[in-house]
């Protein structure tokens, strides 16, 4: 996850020209109590609790001193509409220039100046970010007018420089603000945090000067509602999918906005049990989960039908409903988003359904929260539509305890994924790596939207992040530095919605996406004498976005690598989720396998998963395997493929399940294995 934090940039022009340090800080905090007193804040008692507060640092170290940073608790949550008062009160306050700084993800970066309180400018990065129909003259806009900031900039900075830095799509979010600050004369270190990294220690000193302020009145959204108990849906798996022979666990949260109670009746009905796909037993339910109080009480309670109620119920009858808060009164808006989700915690019920996994079918499940006291008045109810599978297959060494799930993700499915291990320095990796991706890149059928772009970073673990239009991605700036940075970083992964967009025309998230990542692990491995982490290339092809005949000509990349670029191993199959993690397969996942799988010394001995598409072996484990005979003999066929093989599984489960006991020697086993024949 990237960084999120605001500040505000503040000049010492105007009335605090001229003044020295302590009268700035002064006159500041003055200006931010009257710009607090018209929010309804008030300073403080020392010893009590405060609401909301604010940090002001620089002035000193700088560059030149020009300028001042205020973090403020109250825009930490994003609000760019308080973040904006605050600059905006101050500029016209104290006659000066002000800029808002706000970074959502590392990915967007917003700038907005102000001159003696009104907004004279704003930049953004990413317009598009979170709207994709930006039109050409809202775009225009937020690219911002680098002439309007020539009287802030330093000497010899002209606005052209700036125009450059601004409109470079190759630079991540913070980059580009590190760059703004340097020609603004700003502190880089100061305006690159926000509060709540400062107050975790995350931050940077120099930042001390404390403003601690109090709601002058008690909103409205922290008293508890009174009168019967009434539910509102929260949180639940609309559309849960499943598979035969797994424990059922389906989860739906509600929420008290009325007055306190004691007892409730959970009632589970539908489709989905008259039909036999599922069969519920049992309901356990959490009371007053916080962040602040996350160990809740849990209560557990039989599934038992009763007359007249349809479906089957679990009746709590000594729980104690607490009362609920309205959060959305317009009072909450001034509480910051902790003591918020606090307060709708408080008075919430999350229901676990308990029971088995039948038949496969799919069908409607109701679940219904009936508070005792207020039964038809009070009641609300989730509905799902499930989705059961047959029982996934099993692979040969998948632990006794696997999760349904982690066999769900070894089903076949619309995505094709690569992965491929290279036996070289990571710069002649990097090399083969890229032209192989930019091969991949002819097999997406009509690119839309943007590429996300994450760079890991080799110093400290940062993380850069970006977005670059598709169409002509490959041949475009953004992709020439991202060639380097295959070989200078320590991990490059992109992603690119096969419909241009994250979400589909129902708004739920689009799961077809396209993607690759090429690099080492992500935190630095232990590393023995002579061992090393090999450079790791991991492409995902969704076939709903791909040219005819994806599959062979991706099978031909892999072979052209394993043949010129040192191969040690690789696979193609129809898995999900492979090109966002090189660290751990779905494969590995269900095996129980984790650790530093990225290892010479792993790589040369153990395959990192076997599925429903071909594999390659290098040279080291054809030498472990030993006698090919058993293995020619189960799989479809065995390729020369430079100095190792191409392996085709013969079709169906029962052609894994062969060539899986053929590769037994190469297969890693974990303690909770359920293969009980070790060929090791």
């Amino acid at each position: 996850m990237g960084s999120f934090f605001t500040n505000v940039q503040l000049l010492r022009g105007g009335r605090l020209a001229g003044q020295s340090r302590a009268a700035v800080i002064a006159v500041v905090t003055d200006a931010i109590k009257e710009v607090a007193l018209e929010d309804g804040f008030v300073l403080a008692d020392k010893a009590g609790k405060a609401d909301r507060t604010v940090l002001i640092g620089g002035g000193h170290g700088d560059s030149d001193g020009r300028w001042l940073t205020i973090y403020d608790e109250g825009t930490e949550g994003q609000d760019d509409k308080r973040l904006d008062a605050l600059a905006g009160a101050l500029s016209a306050e104290l006659e000066t220039s002000a800029v808002t700084v706000l970074v959502h993800d590392s990915d967007v970066l917003e700038m907005r100046l102000f001159e003696d309180g009104k907004r004279a400018d704003r930049y953004n990065n990413a317009p598009g970010y979170f709207d994709e129909r930006v039109s050409k003259k809202a775009a225009a806009e937020a690219a911002g007018h680098p002439e309007r900031w020539s009287h802030l900039l330093r000497d010899g900075v002209t606005a052209a420089a700036v125009r450059a830095i601004w409109s470079d799509e190759t630079l991540h979010a913070e980059t580009v603000l590190a760059k703004t600050a340097a020609a603004l004369g700003w502190n880089g270190r100061l305006a690159g945090t926000g509060y709540s990294y400062t107050v975790a220690g995350h931050g940077v000193s120099g930042a001390q000067t404390i403003l601690r302020l109090r709601m002058a009145e008690r909103p409205k959204a922290e008293q508890t509602a009174s009168g019967p108990p009434r539910f509102e849906r929260g949180g639940y798996m609309p559309e849960p999918e499943l598979s035969v022979g797994e424990p059922l666990q389906l989860h739906c949260d509600a929420r008290n906005v009325g007055g306190a109670s004691r007892g409730l009746a959970i009632v589970v009905w539908g489709e989905a049990i008259d039909r036999g796909l599922v069969a519920p037993s049992e309901v356990e339910v959490i009371v007053g989960m916080t962040l602040s109080r996350p160990q809740a009480p849990r209560v557990t309670v039989p599934l038992a039908a009763e007359n007249g109620i349809p479906g089957l119920m679990a009746r709590f009858a000594d729980l104690d409903l607490r009362a609920g808060h309205d959060i959305y009164d317009k009072s909450a808006r001034r509480l910051d988003p902790r003591t918020l989700v606090d307060l709708a915690g408080r008075s919430g019920v999350s229901a676990i359904v308990k029971g088995a996994v039948v038949a496969p079918g799919a069908g409607k499940l109701h679940v219904g929260f009936v508070p005792l006291a207020a039964q038809q008045d009070g009641q609300c109810a989730h509905t799902m539509s499930l989705s059961v599978r047959a029982a996934s297959r099993r692979p040969l060494r998948a632990r006794a305890d696997v999760e349904a799930d982690a066999l769900r993700a070894l089903d076949p499915s619309d995505s094709l994924a690569a992965l491929v291990s290279f036996d070289l320095d990571r710069a002649a990796a990097a090399a083969h790596a890229a032209d192989a991706v930019e091969k991949w890149s002819a097999l997406l059928a009509r690119p839309l939207g943007k590429w996300s772009i994450a760079v890991f970073r080799r110093d400290a673990g940062r993380v850069g992040s970006g977005s670059s239009k598709a169409a002509g991605f490959f041949t475009s700036p953004r992709w020439a530095k991202l060639r380097k940075e295959f070989a200078s970083e320590q991990r490059v992964s992109c992603s690119l919605p096969v419909g241009g967009s994250l979400f589909g025309p129902d708004g739920d998230p689009d799961p077809h996406v396209h993607g690759f990542t090429f690099g080492t692990g992500m935190i630095p491995a232990q590393l023995d004498a002579g061992d090393r982490e090999l450079p790791t290339l991991a492409l995902s092809l969704d076939l709903t976005g791909a040219v005819p005949d994806a599959a062979a000509a991706l099978h031909a990349i892999v072979d052209d690598l394993m043949a010129r670029a040192q191969g040690v191993q690789a696979l193609v199959a129809r898995w999900d989720g492979v090109a966002g993690s090189i660290d751990r397969t779905p494969y590995e996942r269900a095996t129980g396998i984790y650790g530093d799988l990225l290892l010479t010394s792993w790589q040369k001995r153990y395959l990192r998963g076997v599925g429903d598409g071909p594999l390659w072996l290098g040279p080291a484990l054809l030498e472990r395997l030993g006698d090919r005979g058993p293995l020619e003999r189960a799989a479809a066929s065995v390729v020369p493929v430079g100095a190792g093989v191409r392996v085709t599984p013969a079709a169906g489960a029962a052609g894994l399940d062969a060539l899986e006991r053929a590769l037994a020697p190469l297969l890693p086993r974990d303690a909770g294995s359920s293969d009980a024949n070790d060929a090791d």
